[in-house]
């Protein structure tokens, strides 16, 4: 099964997808945010590395941080949004964002803008 639609929880006993877990954390189904963080934990990590390695040195989040904020702004988009089918893909394009929007943020404090 493609890593990208499903996930193995306590050690493969049970099989559940990247958007099941979605909407039971869009539903506020007690612990369904911790399962989904956990379930894409490695992934999220490893696309926030390479974004940040790909861009560059520049003076902004780091890996984890990174991480974390694509994480939570990609379950608000869930709440509201039909199915995703490429989810990695998806939070890849957040996370770009969110490097884009602080390397903004820096560059109009540089200028003097606030």
């Amino acid at each position: 099964m493609d890593r990208r639609t499903a996930v193995e929880t306590n050690g493969g006993e049970r099989m559940e997808s990247v958007h099941e877990l979605l909407v039971a954390a869009a539903a506020a189904e007690p612990a369904a945010s911790a399962r989904l963080f956990e379930a894409v934990y490695a992934e999220l990590k490893r696309l926030a590395h390479s974004l940040l390695r790909h861009d560059g040195r520049i003076d902004g989040p780091d890996t984890t941080a990174l991480m974390h904020e694509s994480f939570w702004a990609w379950t608000a988009v869930a709440k509201h949004a039909r199915p995703i089918a490429r989810p990695f893909g998806y939070v890849g394009r957040v996370m770009h964002s969110v490097v884009i929007d602080h390397v903004r943020d820096q560059q109009t404090l540089k200028r003097g803008g606030g």
